[in-house]
């Protein structure tokens, strides 16, 4: 039923209101703004070519040393993946935080599905991190663009409670890889 709720409510939300139905309740968008899906990373020639060759001698070992072919392939096709999107530039997708949660590019992910928040703040860009109920579930991680981390710090607290943490690995290797 919930899911029904959730398509109902993202078919109904229109970027261009402030304020929108769903079902019988009016929900209000405390703070909305766009940011980029990711920090697109410049990447060199010799990015491309360390890729390249490292999937290539990768795919050789696993051949030579294990006779696995199946390996072999497997690895040649993430390095050709990773050239792939080597080049992909982000998308900008709205956000909205608003008295019942967070909208991501016109999706609703309530807050009741998750636990506490935590705010990162990097050179490049700034961090809200959600973190869910579920144990094995995966975090939340939305870009804040050039929104005040107070005003997102004073709205969110008021539901849920801010919990210190750190930056997922995988997100902290795929930004160190340029991605």
């Amino acid at each position: 039923m919930e899911e029904q709720d959730e398509r109902e409510y993202n078919n109904e939300h229109d970027d261009q209101e402030e304020t929108f139905r769903h079902r019988d309740r009016t929900e209000r968008f405390f703070l909305q703004w766009e940011a980029p899906e990711f920090i697109f990373h410049k990447k060199k020639p010799f990015w491309y070519w360390m890729v390249g060759i490292i999937s290539t001698l990768g795919a050789i070992d696993a051949y030579l040393w294990d006779r696995n072919v199946l390996f072999a392939g497997l690895i040649i096709l993430g390095g050709a993946m990773m050239l792939m999107y080597a080049d992909k530039q982000p998308k900008i997708i709205s956000f909205g935080l608003t008295n019942r949660g967070v909208i991501v590019d016109g999706i609703l992910h309530p807050f009741m599905f998750f636990d506490s928040f935590w705010l990162v703040e990097k050179k490049n860009e700034n961090l809200l991190i959600l973190m869910p109920v579920k144990k094995w579930s995966q975090q939340l991680i939305i870009p804040l663009g050039n929104i005040d981390l107070d005003d997102i710090q004073e709205k969110l607290s008021d539901y849920l409670p801010e919990i210190q943490d750190s930056e997922p690995l995988a997100h902290k290797i795929m930004d160190y890889l340029g991605f």
